[in-house]
């Protein structure tokens, strides 16, 4: 079976679609026409059911209060969910699971809130009003962090000795390196004179 391609861009495009790009037929051992294109998409299958389930639970607790998909009909403030987002953090953080009026789970809450800016932003009905002036809080961070980075090296303690053999042959390597003192004076042992040529075993 012969695939058509598009004039000039045979090669590519036999290779994008899984096909050897020297045949005609496709390639049944290659990957699946189907694997390569989804390999470019959003892998959706990386979202858990527990993460979906959660978020499930946020919104519907939004559409029962103002309707399904309402940020979709009427424009939203970024700010107004954002702060929501940022107030059931906290309350978690502060170790309160549910939100006392609807029964969510906090951070259930947090993504649904999250997840209607970015579709308001995906639909054109987001009202942005962030600060005009961009602020700088991911210099900060990394400002900190490098801080703490210098203080945590100038407070470690020193490294440990090494282990009494190894400091063995570190000294014995470092007396190989080291030049031979000159034969300047004779050693007296067992009531002789050994020269420094005679304790090495040299005539």
């Amino acid at each position: 079976m012969t695939i058509p391609a598009p004039d000039g861009q045979d090669r590519v495009w036999r290779l994008m679609h899984g096909l050897d790009p020297k045949r005609a037929e496709p390639d049944v051992n290659g990957p699946n026409p189907k694997d390569l294109a989804g390999r470019c998409k959003p892998d959706l299958a990386l979202v858990s059911g527990t993460m979906l389930a959660h978020m499930a639970a946020g919104l519907a607790d939004g559409a029962a209060k103002y309707g399904v998909a309402n940020w979709r009909d009427i424009p939203v403030e970024a700010r107004t969910y954002i702060s929501a987002a940022m107030r059931h953090l906290t309350d978690w953080m502060d170790r309160e699971e549910r939100a006392s009026d609807s029964d969510v789970h906090h951070l259930g809450h947090a993504l649904a809130t999250i997840g209607i800016v970015l579709d308001a932003l995906a639909v054109g009905t987001l009202i942005d009003n962030r600060p005009k002036t961009a602020g700088r809080s991911s210099k900060v961070f990394e400002e900190l962090s490098e801080r703490r980075k210098a203080r945590e090296l100038a407070e470690k303690p020193r490294p440990e000795m090494p282990h009494p053999a190894q400091q063995l042959a570190i000294d014995a390597f470092r007396r190989e390196l080291a030049p031979a003192p000159r034969p300047e004076k004779r050693d007296q042992i067992a009531g002789g004179d050994l020269s420094y040529r005679g304790l090495r075993g040299e005539s």
